[in-house]
């Protein structure tokens, strides 16, 4: 009924629509993999100790002393860090629990096995792979695409992650007068009080559905094109379905008949397949047989998506009666308005992908332009990331938290070391000024556009300005000490210093670290004589990056507010902190300093400037192809709706358009529907991405348009007699 050329590219689709099944699977145990060793001796304990924020010099000594009382009372001590992975972290003793670890009730892990780890004499000892296969003293099964698990000693964990602070299982402690008891040590210990030891103050969920969503996306895809293929062949089946009708077939029998090879190759195809994937996922374990059921039961899975999606595209023979199929009755109207609607809506979707390249492509462009103003500054180290560790999310906008005392007390050591500046600027736009004004968010404003420099005193020596012994003294004793440019005039100069100490006072609060500043709220303001451009770390390409006359902050720890503070662990063109280079950056940001400051746990990460704008570059550039991608396939199964489009006006209208062809009628006047909304379409795209100011749609939707044009044009113009002859021969 359907030739084999004709099937191969079905054919195609259900092969790739089974094959990202079984991946997606595959994907889908590897997580639950994981998720099982999140859960491993979990039900063999009650309780849980959490090592959280406390001095750094006494973390050792707590993990010294839970490693002694498991080892005293008979208990193993677990700690769990996950990634894409597992790290498992042990000490102790497991000789009361049953340790044996089964996935798919195929045993991976035994009690004998977890006990060689922790009498093994070498420190770096694993079981599951880590460094390096000399240490591993047992494998484990491993996902392809997914992290590993790694079981090691807790000595080599807290080496390996830097940093004592987590949870810890006590696997196999039944007493609740032992658990009370270790408590008692760690306050002993630390002088932390005991909700510290028995609440977590910090976590976070490291899952990761990305692969899940572009697999959906990809399975999503490939059923609207196996859709758009099994409505193509059983429209070109109406007129054998009606012969085939006189001859005694019913409609089902019809179906099944051009369903079949296609199901069958998907049984023969897909179950090769999952053998073949089964045997590799296996790895020669016992997983095998388990990965070749999960795998089968995915092939099923894609033989039912496979009926259903047929089924879809089978409403239109089903909806006919015998009879139009026999004289060839077809409902045009409804044909029509189905295939334009779909059509419109991948016009749509094109639209929404072009415009949301914009953003990417302006910031790409943005960065490019940064990295050119910035180019003098590009070896200078800023703060790319950090993390709230034990502090919590929440510290970053809490004022009053340990995160904004560690930062402020790490900066006042480093305030005066060779290579270290604070550097921020605000530029106070006429579009600022003026929403400012329209909200009336302050009492005063600067009369006109103002770049304000926030710099320290190290900050203001490396480029050159002066600052003078009574203006530092201020400074430090807790004094807003402002630079103000000799050219301001006198009623400039009283608006702007009525609008700096407003501003440094708003949102300040008792709850705030007590600054010098904050307590007694004294303002200095000192004349300068303008000498050349001053580099301003603007972000923003818009706005000026250099400025002869700014108007600068002399920022000391004394005379900072919550703000100041906050910018310290800011991160990207935002952040204050500055290093001269690497050099300094390697020495102030090592562990021990980091941990003399309670700071190891937020991880703070520094780069280069030209190195974080790469970066920044990258992530966009991996946008943009993410959307490239999706508009590569939208245009893919918009051709293709429009090739069904086609292929159904000339099938509905076969008789009349060999007619008129062979009377020499144009194209143009044989296919005006198609045509017509063709161009009615590529002109509402145009029109749409002009009203959202799409530049990308505006130079890309004119190129669709004309390349729609060209395949409809070819698709008319192949064979354009062929109907004609067809039509003659009585066909």
């Amino acid at each position: 009924m359907i030739d084999k050329r004709t099937r191969i590219p079905g054919y195609a689709l259900l092969f790739l629509q089974t094959i990202l099944l079984l991946v997606t699977l595959y994907f889908y145990m590897g997580e639950k993999y994981v998720d099982q060793w999140q859960d491993y001796l979990s039900d063999q304990t009650t309780y849980t100790v959490h090592l959280n924020n406390f001095p750094a010099g006494k973390k050792q000594e707590a993990l010294d002393y839970l490693e002694d009382q498991a080892s005293r009372k008979s208990f193993l001590l677990l700690r769990k860090e996950r990634d894409t992975g597992m790290l498992i972290g042990v000490a102790g003793d497991s000789s009361k629990l049953q340790a044996d670890f089964s996935y798919y009730n195929v045993k991976l892990l035994s009690k004998a096995d977890l006990n060689r780890l922790l009498t093994s004499q070498n420190s770096a000892a694993t079981i599951g792979l880590a460094t390096g296969s000399i240490n591993q003293i047992k494998s484990l099964y491993q996902f392809a695409g997914s992290g590993r698990v790694v079981i090691a000693k807790m000595d080599y964990l807290v080496k390996q992650t830097k940093e004592v602070d987590g949870s810890y299982q006590l696997a196999g402690l039944s007493s609740e007068r032992d658990y009370q008891t270790i408590i008692k040590g760690l306050r002993r210990i630390t002088g932390q009080k005991a909700s510290n030891f028995t609440s977590q103050m910090g976590g976070h969920d490291s899952s990761d559905g990305l692969t899940y969503v572009f697999t959906a996306g990809f399975l999503l895809l490939t059923s609207v094109g196996l859709l758009s293929y099994f409505f193509v062949i059983l429209f070109s089946l109406l007129k054998t379905a009606g012969d085939l009708i006189l001859l005694g077939w019913s409609k089902q029998d019809i179906l099944l008949s051009a369903l079949r090879p296609f199901l069958s190759f998907t049984a023969a195809a897909g179950g090769l397949s999952a053998v073949v994937l089964a045997g590799w996922a296996g790895q020669g374990t016992g997983l095998t047989l388990s990965f070749a059921l999960v795998f089968l039961g995915g092939l099923v899975l894609s033989l039912v998506m496979t009926c259903l999606v047929f089924a879809l595209a089978s409403f239109l023979l089903l909806s006919l009666s015998n009879i139009d199929l026999i004289k060839g009755r077809y409902p045009r109207r409804t044909l029509y308005a189905v295939t334009i609607a779909f059509y419109l809506i991948f016009s749509s979707g094109l639209v929404g992908v072009l415009s949301g390249i914009d953003g990417p492509l302006d910031s790409v462009a943005a960065n490019q332009e940064q990295a050119r103003q910035w180019q003098k500054n590009a070896g200078m180290q800023l703060l790319e990331s950090t993390s709230s560790g034990q502090d919590g999310d929440r510290a970053y906008t809490d004022s009053s938290s340990a995160i904004y005392r560690d930062f402020y007390h790490y900066y006042q050591y480093l305030q005066d070391k060779p290579g270290v500046y604070l550097a921020n600027s605000f530029y106070a736009s006429k579009s600022w000024l003026a929403d400012s004004r329209a909200n009336e968010s302050y009492k005063s404003l600067p009369l006109k556009p103002v770049t304000i420099l926030t710099a320290s005193p190290s900050y203001l020596r490396h480029i050159s300005f002066k600052v003078s012994q009574a203006a530092l003294k201020a400074a430090k004793a807790g004094s807003r000490v402002y630079f103000i440019p000799q050219s301001m005039t006198s009623r400039e100069r009283r608006a702007l210093e009525a609008f700096l100490k407003e501003d440094a006072q708003t949102g300040v609060s008792s709850g705030d670290l007590q600054t010098a500043f904050v307590k007694k709220r004294k303002f200095l303001f000192v004349t300068y004589q303008e000498q050349g451009e001053v580099f301003t770390w603007n972000n923003n390409v818009k706005e000026p990056y250099q400025s002869r006359n700014p108007v600068i902050y002399l920022a000391v720890p004394e005379n900072m507010t919550y703000v100041e503070i906050g910018g310290l662990f800011a991160s990207g063109m935002n952040g204050y902190l500055k290093f001269a280079d690497q050099k300094t950056r390697k020495r102030y940001t090592s562990q021990a300093l980091l941990a003399r400051f309670n700071l190891s746990d937020n991880k703070p990460n520094l780069v280069s400037v030209s190195s974080y704008i790469d970066g920044l570059q990258k992530s966009l550039w991996q946008t943009v192809i993410m959307f490239g991608a999706a508009l590569v396939i939208l245009l893919v199964l918009l051709l293709l709706l429009l090739l069904i489009l086609v292929m159904i006006y000339k099938q509905l209208n076969r008789e009349e358009i060999a007619v008129k062809k062979f009377l020499g009628f144009s194209p143009r006047q044989l296919y005006a529907l198609p045509l017509g909304v063709i161009l009615l379409t590529g002109a509402g795209q145009i029109f749409a991405a002009g009203l959202l100011r799409s530049k990308v749609g505006l130079f890309v939707l004119p190129l669709i348009c004309l390349l729609q044009l060209s395949l409809f044009y070819l698709y008319v113009i192949k064979d354009s007699f062929n109907d004609v002859v067809e039509l003659f021969k009585g066909e």
